[in-house]
């Protein structure tokens, strides 16, 4: 199976794995490889790795830092930072101030800011879901895995 193009060359051993070389080896280099080398394809692709008889696909592996990222990327686009922050800001105010002495308006923004809350927890919630999955699965950042958006 020798490479006469002298491009890149895979080689696997049972004890070594997988490596590739940038051009067919030498013959010299070849007789120093240890006995039960053998020249295999290149990979079909970054996600597969040789079982020393064929290359097998193996998903990637999700860290849970990604779903963290996609969590908060779903939430600062239902409500922004600064929109969080006003509505803690807001929250700290009426709190102080005590339920009963709300105006009508007060109770109104508190039930508004209740309701973004409730849905960035249950987006935090969904999160947490998809983290303890062992893998993750790839399609985390689906729309099927996260709370469906409210409609208008």
């Amino acid at each position: 199976m020798e490479n006469a193009n002298n491009t890149e060359t895979g080689f696997y051993h049972p004890s070594l794995g997988y490596w590739q070389t940038t051009g067919y080896p030498a013959q010299e280099y070849l007789d120093a490889y240890p006995e039960g080398t053998i020249e295999v394809d290149l990979p079909p692709g970054p996600d597969h790795e040789f079982d020393g008889q064929q290359w097998v696909y193996v998903a990637p592996t999700i860290p849970p830092e990604m779903v963290k990222a996609e969590a908060h990327s779903r939430i600062v686009a239902f409500c922004p930072e600064w929109k969080q922050r006003n509505l803690t800001a807001q929250a700290a105010i009426l709190a102080e101030k005590g339920r009963d002495n709300w105006s009508t308006d007060e109770a109104a923004a508190w039930e508004a800011g209740e309701a973004i809350w409730t849905r960035i927890a249950a987006i935090r919630a969904a999160s947490d879901v998809i983290e303890s999955d062992t893998p993750i699965s790839p399609d985390f950042a689906t729309d099927t895995r996260w709370p469906v958006e409210p409609t208008a």
